[in-house]
């Protein structure tokens, strides 16, 4: 079924995508970051396409994505940036010797200098 949805463009927002789920930082990051890699790897979906079901699918799903889900000004914003090119290598998200920087709800949570 995940399969079709992928050929049909039907939005599946990761698992734990509304406001209140949010976990310390590290352990939500990699959580989302293998529910991406699952998506690409065994549904059919590239790594850009699973990369918003984890963030703009997942803001509208919880009726919020005026609020969150994309970067934009004026909306909360969840950031992870790695050491590395996830589109290509989409299983970095999930090694935390790569994320150099997490933030929720526009705070920086986890900084390790960029």
């Amino acid at each position: 079924m995940v399969t079709t949805a992928a050929k049909t463009g039907t939005r599946i927002p990761r698992r734990r995508s509304c406001p209140g789920d949010w976990g310390d930082g590290f352990g939500d990051a990699t959580e989302g970051a293998l529910e991406i890699e699952l998506l690409a790897k065994h549904r059919g979906y590239s790594p850009m396409e699973a990369i918003p079901a984890a963030t703009k699918s997942g803001g509208e799903a919880c009726f919020m994505g005026d609020r969150i889900g994309t970067i934009k000004t004026g909306k909360l914003v969840d950031i992870i940036v790695v050491d590395g090119d996830p589109l290509t290598e989409v299983k970095i998200l999930q090694d935390i010797n790569r994320i150099r920087m997490v933030m929720l709800e526009d705070a920086v949570c986890v900084d390790r200098g960029l």
